[in-house]
């Protein structure tokens, strides 16, 4: 008996699906544990008042009266109240929001609470759909490394990497940020592309696009890949693509247009559109977006502009470059997607830390698939201190306050240079990693060609 006993728990133990379903297990625990006691304050309160606004309106009882979100931060805007309640991004998660304060005021009337806190319940019931994102990706991950016919000791690599992540863990379960959703569907769209299903990965790439709209980045990675088949197919792959986005901004567009351009496009210097170089320069130039109110056209603003256009130059002479890697096929899909974003990152005037959860379950399987050894150094930083901030810094831990500054002072010190890290830690980091596969790839087999091509050229024929 006792030798059956042992003979089944060995044979347990060995067993591949068993180890999987432990990484799952364990990190959904972790994942769901830390979610109702922590929370980035300032994001998790506007995404409980755009629940509120949605199902109650705001301004009720005047002329004002709304349940627009977009004329509700315009609003905001023009009153000098920003970004104070106002919600800026697709309208997505703002759909999100509403449910999940639905079922927060359904479950308080029927008295459930967590630790005795209301508030506890309601970080929770929000960042459930983070969470299950969360898990879904790690789904999609072990997906993808069965296609690829991973062995079982980079399978685990990917899913404890990307479940057990502190910086994973600090910007989603803690924090409460919801990029994780547009990454989520960015990756199935890798995942059904690489299993031959183009139209439902373009459409899980539209979607990624309704929800946060970065992946309209690769969107020319993903066309170039494809077999020239007409304009009329053209046509047709871009519409699957963003008749997502359309169809959840359309009852926004045709309630007020006008608000709905201005916030998602126009308004916020360090939110939209403006955040990217081309965007914020060209603003300049048409003096339509100026960052302070001064003269458009001094020197200051001009020589901005100028500093903002050669950057472009160098940003997307990279993308183009890439771009035509792509279309040589001296660049994978997963390689191609990699640089596109590395390139982001260096030319990006104001990265923020969560974009780089963009990126990272792609720098995971480039590691895996690839063999990219700068993938595990472009990695580590983020591990080690962009995971302290994650843990101690803004996200204020709402059960036990600012106890771990206080018993671990250290972490004071990584926290307050996460900023330092990511915008240039990360650039420099994102930098060598362009070169790496530019030389690997691109710039090398190029040189190559073209040497032979001369030599062959120059050679003298025989008569």
């Amino acid at each position: 008996m006792a030798e059956s006993i042992k003979s089944f728990t060995m044979k347990v133990f060995s067993h591949h699906i068993f180890w999987v379903v432990c990484i799952f297990i364990f990190g959904l625990v972790l994942h769901l544990s830390l979610s109702p006691f922590s929370a980035h304050l300032y994001d998790m309160q506007v995404w409980y008042e755009t629940g509120d606004f949605i199902v109650n309106g705001a301004y009720l009882g005047t002329d004002n009266a709304t349940y627009n979100i977009y004329t509700f931060a315009q609003r905001e805007f023009d009153a000098g109240n920003y970004p104070e309640g106002a919600y800026i991004y697709t309208p997505f998660w703002a759909y999100i929001c509403a449910f999940s304060y639905l079922v927060t005021q359904f479950l308080s009337q029927l008295g459930f609470t967590i630790g005795g806190q209301s508030y506890f319940l309601q970080l929770f019931i929000f960042k459930i759909p983070i969470i299950i994102s969360n898990m879904l990706i790690a789904i999609v991950l072990l997906k993808i490394a069965r296609l690829h016919n991973l062995s079982n000791g980079r399978t685990y690599f990917l899913l404890i990497g990307y479940l057990f992540n502190p910086y994973v863990l600090g910007v989603t379960s803690i924090w409460g940020n919801f990029h994780n959703i547009a990454v989520l569907f960015t990756l199935l769209s890798y995942y059904f592309f690489q299993q031959e299903k183009i139209d439902l990965s373009f459409f899980c790439l539209g979607i990624g696009i309704a929800v946060k709209l970065y992946p309209i980045l690769i969107v020319p990675i993903y066309l170039l890949k494809l077999k020239w088949e007409g304009t009329r197919n053209l046509i047709k792959k871009l519409f699957i693509i963003f008749s997502p986005t359309f169809i959840i901004c359309f009852p926004f567009i045709i309630w007020d247009f006008n608000s709905f351009f201005n916030v998602m496009v126009l308004t916020g210097g360090s939110t939209s559109f403006n955040n990217f170089s081309w965007w914020s320069g060209l603003m300049r130039l048409l003096n339509l977006y100026v960052s302070t109110p001064t003269n458009p056209l001094d020197y200051g603003n001009l020589l901005l502009a100028t500093i903002v256009i050669i950057n472009n130059i160098v940003a997307y002479g990279s993308l183009f470059f890439s771009f035509y890697l792509v279309r040589k096929k001296k660049l994978s899909l997963l390689t191609g997607t990699v640089l596109t974003f590395m390139v982001i990152y260096v030319t990006h005037r104001y990265v923020q830390e969560t974009a780089i959860l963009w990126i990272m379950p792609f720098v995971f399987l480039d590691i895996v698939i690839n063999g990219e050894k700068i993938g595990t150094w472009w990695l580590l930083p983020l591990l080690i201190l962009g995971g302290s901030h994650s843990l101690f810094g803004d996200p204020v831990w709402v059960l036990w306050g600012d106890w771990f500054r206080t018993v671990l002072p250290f972490s004071k010190v990584l926290y307050q240079n996460v900023d330092w890290i990511v915008r240039y830690i990360y650039t420099l980091l994102s930098a060598i990693y362009i070169l790496q596969i530019l030389r690997k790839r691109g710039l090398k087999l190029n040189l190559k060609e073209n040497i032979s091509h001369k030599l062959s050229f120059n050679k003298p024929h025989r008569s």
